[in-house]
């Protein structure tokens, strides 16, 4: 059984919520729901010991009961789009965003998943990493970039190795979502090379002073003031009540936040809120400055040249679809 197919089978046994196991032609999927969304993997056999998985997931949260303590494995997620949350061990949490690439060897990798913006999307490439060597070489008779040396590089710390957002990164797997059925083997496998070779140029040292990891204490207060934030959006705060009121120091706070929820706190709930603004514009016949009031603006003004920023149009212009 590949590692892909253990993944699979792993989710379908553990999965706390409805789950259904599909295999295809040349991948399996599996599709799993629970009371805070769903979420699917596609998972493709790219060559002996090598595996490639499409993530897609629109939930706040899911459980994984992976265990891969007799394996030499390695895993590299790319993330395209929304944030994904780890507890890592220690009590310390990681987290990858949009363009960010983590490396582990999944040792840690059995727990609670936290979607903190309620969606992650992703590539996953695993390796087996005897396996996947061999493999290497019966294909290209030689292979510069070591599966096993690439293992201790990265996962020696016993946490994920996080890399965020290299250009050269989003150029590896981009590519990825617009592959032709047809050429799909070869093609999964020219990318497999070239992640290898990418991060066998890479120095750990010099990445790792820039992957923040953040306490479980600190982690809490930060998602408490995000639901105090986001509770009533016709309520306004400034960084200095918030740190005041959960006595955070307000750069920590700033840190954290842009951490967990990938930007910092005030253009977050200005999205939120123009989001929910023109939400109202086009469902209900409110007038423009009660909307306005209903997202944390007094002046209409103000609100105004908010939205207009935020969506190139007015407010007025929106609601009729202008």
């Amino acid at each position: 059984m590949s590692f892909g197919e253990l993944v699979a089978h792993e989710i379908h046994k553990a999965f706390d919520g409805a789950i259904e196991l599909h295999e295809g032609d040349g991948h399996y999927s599996v599709t799993m729901r629970n009371e805070t969304g769903e979420g699917s993997m596609l998972f493709y056999h790219v060559m002996p010991g090598v595996d490639l998985a499409y993530c897609n997931f629109s939930m706040d949260s899911c459980v994984s009961a992976l265990t891969v303590s007799d394996s030499d494995i390695l895993c590299v997620d790319y993330c395209r789009s929304g944030r994904m949350e780890q507890e890592i061990g220690g009590g310390a949490f990681a987290y990858i965003g949009a363009g960010d690439l983590k490396i582990d060897d999944r040792k840690n990798h059995t727990g609670q998943f936290i979607m903190p913006v309620s969606e992650y999307q992703g590539i996953t490439v695993s390796f087996d990493v005897d396996e996947a060597r061999r493999s290497l070489a019966d294909e290209l008779g030689g292979f510069p970039v070591d599966l096993g040396s690439l293992r201790r590089r990265f996962c020696g710390g016993g946490r994920p190795f996080i890399i965020h957002g290299v250009a050269s990164v989003n150029h590896i797997f981009s590519e990825l979502y617009s592959v032709p059925d047809h050429m799909r083997e070869a093609y999964f496998k020219l990318k497999v090379l070239e992640l290898l070779l990418f991060l066998g140029m890479i120095d750990p040292e010099e990445v790792d002073a820039s992957r923040p990891y953040y306490n479980r204490a600190l982690v809490q207060k930060v998602k408490a003031a995000h639901r105090m934030m986001t509770d009533d959006l016709s309520r306004a705060y400034t960084i200095e009540e918030i740190a005041r009121r959960f006595e955070i120091a307000p750069t920590a706070f700033k840190a954290c936040f842009k951490g967990v929820y990938g930007e910092p706190p005030h253009r977050y709930v200005r999205t939120l809120r123009m989001e929910h603004a023109a939400k109202l514009l086009t469902t209900t016949d409110r007038p423009i400055s009660d909307i306005a009031l209903a997202v944390g603006y007094e002046s209409p003004s103000k609100f105004t040249a908010a939205f207009s920023e935020w969506s190139g149009t007015t407010p007025s212009r929106f609601r009729q679809g202008l």
